[in-house]
C-alpha cells in the first residue's frame, strides 16, 4: 500500500496524490514493505532518479558509456583466464558510481541501447587480446529488460562476430533465471553456441531443481558466500556448489575475492578460478591490457580447469 497525505490549506491536486501514492506504493514493492508513505525523501529520490535518466539520454551516442574489465584469474597458475565487462558511465571525466544510475538504466528502455554498447565493445576489446595470442573468456551481464527484448538477438549476432562462440559468456541473476521469458531466451543462447552463467549464485532464489533444469553452463559464488569461506558455514557452502557443478557438468567463479585466506579455502574447496579486489579491481581497457602481460593468459587453464572438479 502506497499513502500521500493532504493536509488542510494544501493545494495539492488530487491527481497529484494519487501519483505521489503510486510512486510509494512501487517503492513499498521494491522494499518489500507492506506500507509506505510519500515523504519529502521519496520526492527528493524521484527528482534525483528523473535528473539522472533524463542525463543518461544519449549518454552512448555521446561516447559516455564505457566498458571496465575484472579479471577473473586461474587460482593456482595465476594467470588470467577471462574478464568481466562492466558498465561505467564516465560524466565531465569522472566516473558515476554504478548504484546512483545502473538500476534507473535497468529500468527504463535506456538499458537496451547501453547493454549493446556494452557487449560489442567487450567483444572488440577480447578479438583484439586474442589477435595478440591470449585466449580470454568475456563474461557480460544482461539484464530482464534485454532478455525479454528482440534487440538482444542482434547484439549477439554482431558479437560474436569478434569472439568465438564458446568464449563469450552471458551473465543473469538467481532471480532472473527462474522466469519461464529468461528460460527460454537462455536455451536460444545455448543453441546458439553462446555460454551463460548464473550470477550470485547462493545469495538469491535458487533450488537445486531450478538448477538441474535450467540450461546454463557456469555458476558464480556471491560474495556473501566468499567473504565466508574461511568459516565452517561458508565453507560448507562452496564445497557444497562445487560439487552440484560436478553433478550437472557445470564451471565455477568465486566473486569478491579479497584475502589470500580466502583464496587459500577456495583452492581447498576445487574452486580454481576467481575474481576480486585481491587480483584487480575493475580498469579501463588500457590498464586491463597493462594487466595482461603481467599475468598472461594461459590457452590450457580454463580448458584443464573444466575437466578438474567442475570448475572452469
Amino acid at each position: 500500500i502506497g499513502v500521500s497525505v493532504s493536509v488542510p490549506d494544501d493545494d495539492t491536486f488530487a491527481d497529484t496524490l494519487i501519483r505521489d501514492a503510486l510512486i510509494a506504493t512501487h517503492d513499498a514493492k521494491q522494499r518489500g514493505l507492506s506500507t509506505r508513505r510519500f515523504d519529502n525523501d521519496l520526492r527528493k529520490a524521484v527528482i534525483l532518479r528523473a535528473d539522472v535518466e533524463q542525463r543518461l539520454v544519449g549518454a552512448v551516442g555521446r561516447g559516455e558509456i564505457v566498458v571496465h574489465y575484472q579479471p577473473i584469474v586461474d587460482l593456482n597458475t595465476g594467470a588470467t583466464s577471462g574478464f568481466e565487462a562492466l558498465a561505467r558511465w564516465q560524466r565531465d571525466g569522472q566516473l558515476v558510481q554504478p548504484s546512483q544510475w545502473i538500476s534507473v538504466a535497468e529500468s527504463s528502455d535506456l538499458i537496451h541501447d547501453i547493454g549493446t554498447e556494452i557487449l560489442i565493445a567487450a567483444a572488440r576489446q577480447t578479438e583484439r587480446w586474442r589477435a595478440g595470442g591470449a585466449d580470454l573468456a568475456i563474461n557480460v551481464n544482461v539484464s530482464a529488460r534485454q532478455l525479454a527484448d528482440p534487440r538482444l538477438a542482434t547484439a549477439l549476432l554482431t558479437a560474436i562476430t569478434h569472439v568465438p562462440k564458446s568464449r563469450l559468456v552471458i551473465e543473469i541473476t538467481e532471480s532472473l533465471a527462474i522466469d519461464d521469458i529468461a528460460h527460454c531466451t537462455l536455451a536460444s543462447l545455448r543453441r546458439l553456441g553462446v555460454r551463460t552463467s548464473l550470477d550470485d549464485f547462493g545469495t538469491g532464489y535458487s533450488a537445486l531443481a531450478a538448477i538441474a533444469r535450467l540450461p546454463i553452463d557456469q555458476i558464480k559464488i556471491g560474495q556473501e558466500i566468499t567473504d565466508r569461506v574461511t568459516q565452517p558455514d561458508g565453507n560448507a557452502l562452496v564445497h557444497a556448489t562445487v560439487s552440484i557443478a560436478n553433478t550437472f557438468d557445470l564451471s565455477v567463479v568465486a566473486e569478491g575475492v579479497e584475502s589470500r585466506p580466502q583464496h587459500d579455502a577456495l583452492i581447498a574447496a576445487g574452486c580454481h578460478l576467481a575474481q576480486g579486489y585481491l587480483y584487480g579491481k575493475p580498469m579501463s581497457a588500457h590498464d586491463a591490457t597493462k594487466w595482461l602481460a603481467l599475468h598472461p593468459a594461459d590457452a590450457q587453464s580454463e580448458h584443464q580447469a573444466a575437466h578438474q572438479l567442475g570448475c572452469a
